[in-house]
């Protein structure tokens, strides 16, 4: 072996660990990533149809949403929109247009509370076992490992914006504005980009839709708007 080799195979063979190494982690899945802090709960389910887009200005809560129905390698427009009012509350529905059905006609959507720092905890609560209890008689709610499931749907009611995860969970996002179904994240892009320009929430909530659909196969025009401001109830 001529000198130089001797001084390149230690190196070379600390590079074949090395990447032997890196293509042992990279085959180890991890465990489930968190979203939103401690304690948020399982990743939400990944949707293959729809953005939904929420955004309030404190006052007003506009929800809007596409027309995408996805199966299989097909999407077709429908005429049931994915977004629309029950008493007091705007909400817009991923997941499955059964579930969205099912919140639009039989759920009994309760009063919200006239004090607006109960509304959190109404909502985690009061609303929330409603929800379950509606989706369950609709035969659609489900278990996985004792845990109930449900879908993913944003919600709107005196001004503020609530998203609502197929856990259950209750989130309310600080920029004021959120998206739910396969073209979220391209919605959200297009909402932080409009943040400071001169438009009305309405225009946003489009221009959000309009780059997802663009980009996104499981999302498509029409676009349906729904509003509700602070002081319905």
């Amino acid at each position: 072996m001529e000198a130089g080799e001797q001084l390149w195979m230690p190196v070379a063979n600390a590079l074949v660990r090395f990447v032997g190494v890196v293509q042992t982690v990279h085959r180890t899945p991890g465990p489930p990533r968190e979203v939103g802090g401690v304690g948020a709960g399982p990743l939400p389910k990944v949707p293959n149809m729809t953005a939904i887009v929420g955004i309030t200005d404190g006052n007003t809560v506009v929800i809007a949403g596409d027309s995408a129905g996805v199966g299989g390698g097909v999407t077709q427009p429908r005429l049931d929109a994915k977004v629309f009012t029950n008493g007091s509350y705007v909400i817009g529905y991923t997941s499955s247009f059964r579930m969205g059905q099912i919140l639009r006609y039989a759920f009994k959507a309760p009063v919200p509370p006239e004090r607006e720092e109960d509304l959190h905890a109404f909502m985690c609560t009061n609303f929330i076992n409603g929800v379950r209890e509606g989706l369950k008689d609709g035969g659609w709610a489900s278990k996985n490992n004792d845990q109930e499931e449900g879908g993913s749907f944003l919600v709107g009611v005196r001004g503020r914006l609530f998203e609502i995860g197929h856990d259950y969970q209750v989130g309310e996002l600080i920029d004021g504005y959120t998206a739910v179904g396969c073209g979220a994240e391209i919605a959200l892009g297009a909402l932080h980009a409009t943040g400071n320009a001169d438009l009305s929430l309405e225009s946003r909530a489009i221009a959000a839709l309009e780059a997802a659909a663009h980009f996104s196969t499981g999302v498509r025009a029409p676009f349906t708007i729904v509003r509700t401001a602070k002081d319905d109830g």
